[in-house]
């Protein structure tokens, strides 16, 4: 992305913007502003009053895409995606918009096969990797778009032979708690109520299981 003032960007940026430096030549499309939790002791990213959390209008993210497009074309050096996981099972996304239901798996796979079907993208460096995604996906779009496709479908249509990612792999899966559904379904379409602790299912899961307490004790009383 070229360099110059947020102004004159097709996009709106809340000032100010923060972002890692390998994301320096990125464009970041917000669709909301601010931070939905806000809480953390020590992150004073968006305290401004300008910051507060809410959520942009669609007609403003589709005309953001649009002008994007127009001016910089459609054509990324390299995509991901991954699978949002929200705190606390979405009990308070849900307080908000009390209709939403988490995908399935199956979900998840047949939304990826019509968003990879959609593309039109060459020389696009492709990866679905993430902790967060069950199959792993690699490489460059268009080239291995039919290659690509094909690994979705095969899950869709045959998941116990797809090669998943198991779910303590994942880096998400949460202990569960007593029998208190709120509505929202995990990965297999079973209700679920979660706490936030990670759940130590492998040796090396387990170790770091016990990092975590071992920072939990040695925080300041008032530190999450």
């Amino acid at each position: 992305m070229p360099r110059c003032a947020a102004s004159a960007l097709p996009i709106r940026y809340v000032e100010p913007v923060f972002r890692p430096p390998s994301e320096a030549e990125s464009l970041i499309l917000p669709v909301t502003d601010g931070c939905s939790w806000n809480r953390c002791t020590f992150c004073e990213m968006y305290t401004a009053p300008q910051k507060a959390f809410r959520a942009r209008d669609e007609a403003e993210v589709i005309d953001s895409i649009r002008r994007t497009g127009e001016r910089y074309g459609t054509q990324p050096e390299y995509l991901s995606t991954l699978v949002v996981t929200l705190h606390d099972g979405g009990r308070r996304f849900l307080q908000a918009w009390p209709d939403w239901q988490a995908l399935s798996q199956q979900g998840l796979f047949t939304e990826m096969a019509r968003f990879l079907a959609a593309l039109e993208l060459r020389r696009t460096v492709f990866r679905s990797d993430h902790a967060s995604n069950w199959l792993v996906l690699k490489g460059t779009l268009g080239a291995d778009k039919t290659r690509l496709l094909a690994q979705v479908r095969a899950a869709i249509e045959r998941p116990a032979s797809a090669a998943l990612r198991p779910a303590w792999m994942r880096g998400l899966q949460a202990t569960r708690t007593p029998a208190t559904s709120h509505g929202v379904n995990d990965e297999r379409g079973e209700p679920t109520a979660w706490s936030t602790r990670p759940a130590c299912a492998s040796p090396a899961a387990r170790g770091r299981c016990r990092l975590i307490r071992l920072r939990r004790r040695a925080r300041p009383a008032g530190w999450r």
